[in-house]
């Protein structure tokens, strides 16, 4: 193939874009103050998982992902919201979609009701891919 032809010229701007971002992960809602503990996720960009090291709670109360150097992953407490910036510096605001479900944390007491009820917020987006 002539590196002058159309379809060449089409693969190539093609290629660049093959990026893929996916998020997931769930927060637990304890109705009390939440921890780090409070959250799982995983941050998967381009096969690599960019955010590795757990979470904490930012100076906005949002959870900030520990991430490798030029990487940041930060999600509402409720995952209505969350933000993501990869190594180039390009960043994004994100609606997770989270679904919400509801559960019994702390077992089921002796009169059979909950010890205290819990709030689940789960997330699963892909984007770019």
């Amino acid at each position: 193939m002539k590196l002058t032809s159309p379809l060449f010229s089409a693969f190539a701007l093609i290629a660049p874009s093959s990026a893929c971002l996916h998020l997931w992960g769930e927060i637990t809602d304890t109705g009390g103050t939440l921890t780090t503990g409070g959250i799982s996720a995983t941050v998967i960009d381009n096969g690599v998982n960019v955010c590795p090291g757990g979470a904490r709670i930012d100076q906005d109360d949002h959870f900030s992902m520990y991430c490798l150097p030029g990487y940041v992953f930060a999600i509402t407490k409720t995952a209505s919201k969350a933000w993501f910036q990869n190594s180039a510096g390009t960043s994004w605001e994100i609606d997770p979609k989270p679904k919400r479900t509801f559960d019994c944390c702390g077992g089921i007491l002796a009169n059979g009701h909950c010890t205290f009820p819990c709030t689940n917020y789960d997330w699963d987006v892909w984007l770019f891919c």
